[in-house]
């Protein structure tokens, strides 16, 4: 999916939001946490069709249970309630709010070319220095080229707090809101 140097239109950019979010869509409404989203877990067919890859790291919520533990996921993508809160063990508490987090991340890599919080000067940085920019610091802004909508969906997906995070579901609701606002909101 990273192919830097590409910039992407908003109206494609959508494309990518819907058919990546129908998946997580129907994943959450199971139950179930990808738990590794990342550029590398998604992948493109020759007519531009989204494919959601790896499950390897997938888990099903207990019924009654809205999170699961477990090791794993990709740091630079894990959102800031699994950093801040693991355990002695090193497991990560995971809902499906942080699935919609990293989804964020790479979509952000995506439209800016960069990560929302490192950029390409920033090699060899401590585990804390990871962690502390993704708990603690706003994430960069967008380029302005991109148009409103597309900026503060992406805004909302990286909300620090999970409970108040947009839901795939949510995405879905607003798509075919932000497809025609597109072009108005520049």
């Amino acid at each position: 999916m990273k192919n830097f140097g590409t910039e992407i239109s908003d109206a494609k950019a959508f494309e990518i939001i819907k058919q990546v979010t129908l998946a997580l869509n129907q994943l959450h409404m199971n139950e179930i946490i990808h738990g590794d989203i990342k550029p590398e877990n998604i992948l493109f067919t020759k007519d531009f069709r989204v494919k959601l890859s790896d499950f390897g790291l997938t888990r099903k919520l207990q019924e009654g249970r809205g999170y699961i533990t477990h090791h794993g996921g990709t740091t630079f993508y894990l959102a800031p309630e699994l950093l801040h809160g693991q355990s002695a063990h090193g497991k990560r508490t995971k809902t499906i709010a942080s699935d919609i987090w990293s989804f964020g991340i790479l979509l952000f890599e995506l439209l800016a070319q960069k990560h929302p919080f490192f950029d390409s000067n920033d090699i060899d940085l401590s585990p804390l220095e990871i962690y502390h920019r993704i708990i603690d610091e706003e994430p960069a802004e967008l380029p302005d080229h991109y148009s409103n909508n597309l900026k503060n969906l992406i805004k909302q997906m990286l909300i620090k707090d999970a409970a108040c995070r947009i839901t795939a579901k949510a995405i879905l609701v607003d798509h075919d809101v932000a497809v025609i606002q597109t072009n108005e909101n520049k």
